[in-house]
């Protein structure tokens, strides 16, 4: 394993400060090296493990994805995933008491209650407070309209196709001129 080279159980391992701070200058290092250093890494970490399970349950890994292989390599790298994922959970499953889980859920679920109420409330009473104090409320003007205000396409479906449903002036002169 080079300076470069990173994994699992080399991470304890490796001196503290860079390569190039132990020997006084710092490396020239090409664009082309650098990128052969990371396949070489990548590559590496491609290899299959002889146990997925046991190195699941010291740490979790994130991969979802099997990697590149003939189908049943492939088939075989998730069956040992789940697996793997599965053990784990029993192994979480076996450390914690279900009575105790219950507790903890519902001790987590009224903190969070107590939370939204002390952050909730305020909110909701600073904004109505500053609606009702600050906000003044637009009513419709009295009086006509501007023509580009009473532009209608469709007549309305009632008996006075020219008022609107809650226009009660419009009904009273429209019911009068009826009779």
């Amino acid at each position: 394993m080079g300076t470069w080279e990173l994994n699992s159980s080399d991470r304890q391992q490796r001196h503290p400060d860079p390569f190039w701070k132990r020997i006084g200058t710092r490396p020239h290092i090409d664009r082309s090296e650098t990128m052969s250093t990371a396949f070489r890494l990548a590559a590496q970490r491609a290899r299959p493990m002889a146990n997925v399970a046991a190195r699941n349950s010291q740490r979790r890994s994130a991969q979802t994805v099997p990697r590149m292989g003939t189908e049943e390599q492939m088939k075989a790298e998730a069956l040992e995933q789940i697996k793997a994922r599965v053990a784990y959970q029993k192994e979480l499953m076996k450390t914690k008491d279900p009575k105790h889980q219950l507790d903890e859920e519902i001790h987590e679920m009224y903190k969070w209650v107590k939370v939204s109420f002390m952050v909730g409330a305020p909110i909701c009473l600073a904004s109505f407070i500053f609606s009702f104090a600050m906000e003044a409320h637009h009513t419709r003007p009295d009086g006509e309209l501007p023509e580009y205000m009473a532009v209608r396409h469709k007549e309305f479906p009632w008996e006075c196709s020219d008022c609107a449903l809650f226009d009660l002036g419009c009904w009273k002169q429209c019911r009068a001129e009826k009779k």
